[in-house]
């Protein structure tokens, strides 16, 4: 959890309604709105996340990515620019495009 979002949890465990005037509850209210949106956006992105682009797959040359129509890990060996081709350290060729590589597993239905 970050620091500002435990300040905020302290700060409504510890309101006083007596002493809290409108504004400033409308302010901790609306910052722990916004951080929660912030958490949820951030949650979705994670569990769906859009397939990595040429050039993202091109900086992580020995590094796992994962392939949606194996539903499994890969490491990247090379890529040959020319031809959009993606190789794995396990034989596998990719051709970009038609195969979706993500650097975070999706969740559901994302990787079809």
């Amino acid at each position: 959890m970050s620091k500002r979002i435990q300040e905020i949890v302290f700060q409504l465990r510890n309101m006083n309604p007596k002493h809290l005037s409108v504004s400033s509850t409308s302010t901790i209210e609306d910052e722990a709105a916004d951080l929660l949106e912030s958490l949820q956006r951030e949650r979705q992105e994670r569990e769906n996340p859009e397939p990595l682009t040429f050039n993202q797959l091109s900086e992580r040359v020995g590094k796992p990515v994962y392939v949606g129509v194996l539903e499994r890990w890969e490491i990247i060996d090379f890529i040959e620019p020319e031809l959009f081709h993606i190789h794995s350290r396990s034989g596998n060729v990719f051709r970009f495009g038609a195969t979706r590589l993500y650097a975070t597993e999706p969740k559901g239905d994302a990787t079809t």
